[in-house]
């Protein structure tokens, strides 16, 4: 069997693994707050599970709360979306044990084909050498 079609074979093998298995999303949270930090927030799962508004903030306008809430509300989604990419990239997730199969396939094939250059530059060395004669 040649290089490349084991690489092929790996690289197969590695993502019918994958598709056999679905993905497991990780678990993880993220809070925000509003700038003043009247207002707090905290995102579970991708959902809103808790908000959180100082009885101080009650005296504003609704305009204002309103731009409260948005901004603590964002902040914790943000959070959420950089705990769970942080999770996901971890090695002992599906996704990173696929992650660091293709890199060790990637690394292999790197290797083929400079072993595979490197042959057919003698050759070229070679058959230039001949035609020299």
């Amino acid at each position: 069997m040649s290089d490349v079609h084991q690489m092929f074979e790996s690289l197969s093998a590695a993502t019918g693994r994958v598709s056999q298995n679905a993905f497991t999303v990780p678990s993880v949270e993220g809070e925000g707050a509003s700038e003043d930090g009247t207002v707090s927030a905290k995102v579970a799962g991708g959902k809103l599970v808790e908000l959180r508004i100082d009885a101080h903030s009650m005296r504003l306008g609704n305009a204002e709360v309103a731009d409260l809430v948005i901004a603590a509300v964002n902040a914790a989604i943000e959070a959420h979306a950089t705990a769970l990419m942080s999770s996901l990239q971890a090695s002992d997730t599906d996704f990173g044990k696929l992650r660091g199969e293709l890199a060790q396939i990637g690394e292999q094939a790197q290797r083929s084909m400079e072993s595979h250059l490197e042959a057919m530059r003698q050759m070229l060395d070679e058959a230039t050498d001949r035609a020299s004669r």
